[in-house]
């Protein structure tokens, strides 16, 4: 009897595995035409970028080329305020020819490309494919990453490196091993640009706040990430102290920032710095420019949060394309807060999604919300 059950039910087993894997299929095929589609518009906006942007001085684009063709020519590693990394990758085919410059913005589109793959596969490792989708669908119509990507500038760099050390970060929560390879990729975001320094002042004061009284659990992982990430970053430190007599010399944060114009450079003698402004400046006219300056950060945050950018209009495609992600998003998590499986799998067997022992782990679950959250807010306190 339960031999003829077995028989009788077999057939429906078998339709039933077959409809999931052609239903899985479908699934996979209809994730590589949107990713398709996704990156490809973006490779077609930037290209027209690209073909638009004439002017290699524009910008610090010039800086970039010229730091490029130094560090090929082993006169320099960095003019003071542009980091090295990126100039490094210009110095393997710079030359005094104009295919330099029309090479180099081809480096920066794909750069960009590269750091949306990245982002997407490292999105879908923590949140599934849906939300990876929307994340990149939401980066890649940002008008600043276009414009970004189709410049010889160092912030498409700079992004896939800032991401993937959040990410490393954040899973070093639950295999604090994660965090050297965090560090590592903390002090190659520093070597692109100084504002990759805000990742290890957002690390340490997270893991203070996670871990309490408990801080000891965690300070092999903390060792691991600042030794990893000093040593890194020290080839840049070491040039700076012989060069510029200070290990974290930056031209924009050591006598920029303190400028009360930017017609101040062109001034003679001794430009600005934080000693020069306090001795100058009266306590109520440091507090009017605390003020003035955190209004407009505000505002430039709200821009931010918007995927497209101040020069979108409300008739353009962008806004309706970062709404509609937004809305896919949105509607992701709720499938999955009801436990609806993920569309192709999201917790594999690989660093992002393993938990102690190298057991899978729920990606979104795996990690405490705090975390993410604190992991954010301590960037925005320090810039």
């Amino acid at each position: 009897m339960g031999g003829g059950c077995q028989r009788i039910a077999s057939p429906w087993a078998r339709s039933r595995c077959d409809v999931s894997e052609h239903w899985s299929f479908a699934q996979n095929l209809a994730l590589a035409l949107l990713l398709f589609c996704i990156l490809g518009r973006f490779l077609a906006v930037g290209l027209e970028e690209v073909r638009g942007n004439a002017n290699s001085s524009a910008y610090d684009q010039r800086s970039f080329l010229n730091l490029g063709l130094n560090i090929r020519a082993g006169k320099k590693l960095t003019d003071g305020n542009r980091h090295p990394l990126f100039p490094a990758l210009l110095a393997l085919f710079a030359r005094r020819e104009w295919a330099y410059f029309t090479e180099a913005k081809l480096l920066s589109l794909g750069l960009g490309t590269l750091s949306l793959l990245l982002i997407f596969w490292l999105v879908r490792c923590l949140w599934g494919s849906g939300v990876a989708l929307g994340v990149i669908l939401l980066l890649s119509i940002n008008q600043a990453f276009a414009h970004e990507s189709s410049h010889v500038l160092g912030e498409p760099l700079l992004v896939s490196l800032s991401f993937l050390a959040w990410c490393l970060t954040v899973r070093g929560f639950v295999r604090q091993q994660l965090w050297i390879a965090a560090g590592a990729v903390a002090g190659l975001a520093y070597l692109t640009k100084a504002t990759g320094q805000l990742l290890p002042i957002a690390f340490l004061p997270t893991v203070l706040w996670v871990y309490g009284r408990g801080i000891r659990r965690a300070w092999r992982g903390v060792a691991g990430y600042v030794a990893a990430y000093g040593l890194v970053a020290a080839p840049l430190w070491a040039y700076n102290l012989a060069c510029y007599g200070h290990p974290f010399y930056n031209y924009s944060t050591t006598h920029v920032m303190w400028f009360d114009r930017w017609e101040d450079k062109y001034a003679q003698g001794p430009l600005p710095t934080l000693g020069s402004y306090l001795r100058t400046h009266s306590l109520a006219e440091m507090l009017s420019r605390q003020w003035a300056g955190l209004g407009r950060v505000l505002s430039m945050w709200a821009e931010a949060a918007l995927p497209w950018g101040r020069e979108a209009g409300p008739w353009e495609l962008s806004p309706w394309w970062g709404a509609l992600a937004l809305v896919g998003m949105a509607v992701r998590l709720v499938c999955a807060g009801v436990h609806c499986p993920p569309l192709s799998g999201a917790a594999g067997a690989h660093p992002l999604s393993s938990g102690p022992g190298g057991h899978a782990v729920a990606g979104s679950s795996a990690v405490p919300a705090r975390v993410t959250c604190r992991l954010t807010v301590f960037p925005g306190l320090t810039i």
